[in-house]
């Protein structure tokens, strides 16, 4: 995806409030034309100054006063409802990355780090708050004013107007050579901070490990390094752009020097009044002030292409696992649960499949207790993972009550499948909080009583938690159940163990 096209779906995301966007768009032409109107009308006030009795005056320094405060009432205005649009469609934009990434399958977030997926939310939302921002504030009405100064410069004077339009080519071009030469280190800087974000989280969320191990200064060093190699990378980048800054301001600096030369040859043969000689300047500086704009907004969204990439790449994942269009609704089930010849393997590294089940069939009745047996990594997590559809196997069918899992709601499913994870997974809540996750309608009376039954597991030295006090994941192992306990009245599915 090209810098442009990557440009045009940042503003597409304001599709959902189009109206509102078209308006500010006209607005910001309208500024566009204040722009370009205020110097013309400079000029005019030079001229009509010069001449005998300076009748026009007065009148023409009314209409430039008029223009110039109609351009700071429109571009207030404009600022103000642009601000509103781009808060809301940022809190907009969390929303649709949060609900997909949290829909993605468990293979997705196996090989996408909790710490690496926060970042390019947090960054990708970031960036495209300020594109917003900067399109109604700056880069539409700077885009315009370009558009419309030039026609209207090489109308006032071609020759003068050349100028310009070699300032132009000379900004396009060092441009075009500035990314072409820093983006794949950009790219490699990004990936960079993705991996310390991941690191970062890592030691965060394993902080007890990384304690107890004492292994603080291990984890440290590792992060200093990593970070010599972002700036080992960066410099890089950094001086390329810095080397095309001085080069624009410097082609800048010789136009308006050429412009004054050529435009004091051009009023000695007779070809330009002073007059027109002002406000060409005045042209010109305003043109050179836009395009530097322009050139900064080119150097900010290259530093953005990479990290709103990678949001993209995100909403654009479709889930490996998905609902059929007639998928049905499983109601409350009775409960039986079969396995017919299942079998389902990993990815493996080297691209082939590294079988995890192999031809598993057995049926559990209503009510009935099976234990799955085995050595570690014999498929028993696998296998229930399949039950509730966090993969799909590659051969083989499961059913529950008849129906084949695959032509089952998703929701449906699940909301029939009770699950207590070998390893707690706690939200960083309070404990009603966490213990309402499998029922969000349970009563207080069923929090107390899995409150207290987990206080009974609990040494009597232990603190007694409240129910808004939040619940360590320590405290959590010692009781597992605890959530499981306020569980909804699931469908008497086969209670399936693994040992």
């Amino acid at each position: 995806m090209n810098i442009l096209r990557l440009y045009l779906r940042v503003i597409g995301f304001l599709a959902p409030e189009r109206k509102l966007a078209i308006t500010l768009t006209l607005a910001n032409l309208a500024l566009a034309g204040v722009y370009f109107l205020e110097p013309m009308l400079f000029g005019q006030v030079v001229d009509a100054l010069a001449a005998p009795g300076a009748t026009q005056a007065p009148r023409l320094i009314t209409y430039w006063a008029l223009a110039g405060f109609g351009g700071v009432v429109a571009s207030v205005w404009v600022s103000l409802h642009a601000d509103r649009l781009a808060h809301r469609r940022r809190l907009a934009a969390i929303e649709q990355f949060f609900a997909h990434g949290a829909s993605l399958p468990l293979s997705f977030h196996g090989e996408n780090h909790t710490g690496r997926l926060a970042r390019v939310m947090n960054g990708g939302v970031g960036n495209l708050f300020g594109l917003w921002l900067g399109f109604f504030r700056e880069h539409l009405a700077t885009l315009l004013s370009i558009l419309v100064m030039v026609p209207i410069a090489l109308y006032m004077n071609w020759k003068l107007a050349l100028l310009m339009v070699g300032l132009m080519t000379s900004f396009a071009v060092f441009n075009a050579i500035a990314i072409r030469r820093t983006h794949k280190a950009q790219a490699e800087v990004e990936e960079l901070h993705h991996e310390i974000s991941t690191r970062a989280s890592d030691v965060f969320g394993h902080v007890g490990v990384v304690q107890s191990f004492t292994r603080l200064r291990e984890e440290l060093a590792a992060l200093r390094a990593m970070m010599a190699r972002v700036l080992s990378a960066q410099y890089p980048v950094l001086r390329g752009w810095a080397v095309l800054s001085v080069l624009n301001r410097a082609a800048s600096t010789l136009t308006i020097v050429a412009i004054f030369a050529l435009g004091a040859s051009l009023h000695a043969k007779g070809e330009v009044s002073v007059g027109n000689i002002v406000s060409f300047v005045g042209f010109s500086l305003m043109l050179i002030g836009r395009l530097e704009q322009f050139a900064g907004f080119i150097s900010g969204l290259f530093f953005q292409t990479h990290s709103l990439r990678n949001f993209f790449e995100v909403l654009d994942t479709r889930p490996a696992i998905a609902d059929a269009d007639d998928a049905v609704d499983l109601g409350r089930a009775r409960g039986e649960v079969e396995f017919d010849d299942v079998c389902f393997g990993y990815a493996g590294d080297a691209g082939d499949t590294v079988p995890a089940v192999r031809h598993l069939s057995f049926r559990a009745a209503p009510g009935s207790t099976i234990a799955l047996v085995g050595p570690t990594g014999a498929g028993k997590t696998t296998a229930l993972s399949l039950l509730y559809r966090a993969y799909d196997p590659q051969s083989g069918a499961i059913r529950i009550d008849g129906k084949d899992l695959r032509s089952i709601g998703l929701d449906s499913l699940r909301r029939n499948i009770g699950v207590v994870f070998q390893e707690p997974g706690l939200f960083y809540r309070s404990i009603g909080d966490n213990l309402r996750v499998a029922n969000p309608d349970a009563t207080q009376a069923e929090i107390e009583a899995a409150a207290r039954a987990r206080r009974r597991r609990m040494p009597s030295s232990a603190p007694r938690p409240t129910a808004t006090t939040r619940w360590s994941p320590n405290a959590a192992a010692r009781c597992p159940a605890a959530s499981a306990s306020v569980s909804r009245s699931r469908a008497p599915c086969s209670r399936t163990r693994r040992s």
